[in-house]
């Protein structure tokens, strides 16, 4: 019988994280999974344990291993072999929520849509949930462990692109945003844990960075440029100065026209360093400048009520002298 879901799960050298998110898959209702692992030719013994697993539930879980080009060409390869009406990746070492499939699945409308939710952080015990829209994935990807594929998408927009080694899950979702053939639904669901240690994580995706202004315009066309126009509008004729030097600056460094004066960062240890040949200061430099000389991008959403505080209380105004970059992405 065919199943409502394929899982599939990209592995390599995993035997210590296998066991326990099969476990959290073969707990969920066995009519409507099929469980597909990809491995990359482990020499380790991942594969042996897929093995036992896979005589237990032979209904269920089914297995190749050959040596790919890393975790989105195996992602492909699962995607090729899948015969759910639904996909969704699973990473080795995350686990999904108790009877998510049962409840996921009252939720769907069998057709081409991208239907997500989020994910419990393990590492700092937090939840990562929210409505995307397209500002929204301009500046940030949603956990692809939070997410489930009709699968008419992947003939609608294609495949993983392997150019991208460790976002093409992001530029992946950029296109699927794009593309008004598919309807994209928010679930208020925990679909799984993630243990963040993907590699994902820890490796910065340079291509991906380089090109991502280009793709969002590519994709995303005039919603990006209406965004951007706004902020160019009032930067017009002022010396730009930028507060934040962690990835919300850096991911979207691409967008902002002008040349950048300074940069101004409440952290310390990153005051006197430099980025982009630019000096980091504290925020007491704003005071060397005319107000209506300077304008301010903040590239902090986390704190930016608080930034926000601080700078009206100095005789700033939000959007003559600052704004911030991301609530422009989300708030239009």
């Amino acid at each position: 019988m065919k199943k409502i879901f394929s899982i599939i799960i990209p592995t390599y050298n995993v035997e210590d994280k296998i066991t326990k998110s099969v476990k959290s898959i073969i707990n969920q209702n066995h009519d409507l999974y099929e469980c597909i692992i990809v491995d990359g030719n482990s020499d380790d013994n991942t594969i042996e344990l897929v093995k036992k697993h896979q005589n237990q539930y032979p209904d269920n879980i089914k297995y190749i291993s050959e040596t790919d080009q890393g975790v989105y060409d195996a992602m492909n390869r699962g995607i090729d072999l899948a015969e759910g009406e639904y996909l969704y990746f699973l990473g080795a070492g995350d686990t999904l929520k108790p009877n998510i499939l049962t409840k996921v699945k009252e939720k769907l409308k069998m057709k081409s849509e991208l239907v997500y939710g989020g994910v419990y952080l393990e590492k700092t015990g937090q939840v990562d949930i929210a409505k995307f829209d397209q500002y929204r994935i301009s500046n940030r990807n949603i956990s692809h462990q939070a997410i489930f594929y009709h699968n008419s998408i992947f003939r609608i927009i294609g495949k993983y692109n392997l150019n991208y080694p460790i976002l093409a899950d992001y530029e992946f979702n950029i296109r699927c945003f794009s593309n008004e053939k598919i309807e994209k639904r928010y679930l208020n669901l925990v679909i799984a844990n993630y243990e963040e240690e993907g590699i994902s994580s820890t490796v910065i995706d340079k291509n991906f960075i380089e090109n991502k202004s280009k793709i969002l315009l590519n994709f995303l066309g005039a919603t990006i440029k209406d965004v951007i126009n706004k902020i160019n509008y009032n930067i017009k004729g002022k010396k730009i100065i930028i507060w934040g030097t962690s990835a919300g600056y850096k991911d979207n460094r691409n967008l902002i026209k002008g040349d950048i004066l300074c940069f101004i960062d409440s952290d310390k240890n990153k005051q006197g360093d430099s980025l982009d040949d630019k000096k980091i200061y504290s925020p007491d430099k704003l005071f060397d400048y005319n107000k209506e000389d300077i304008f301010i991008i903040v590239f902090s959403k986390t704190y930016y009520n608080e930034i926000s505080d601080y700078l009206q209380e100095k005789g700033f105004k939000e959007f003559k002298n600052y704004c911030c970059f991301v609530s422009l992405m989300f708030d239009n």
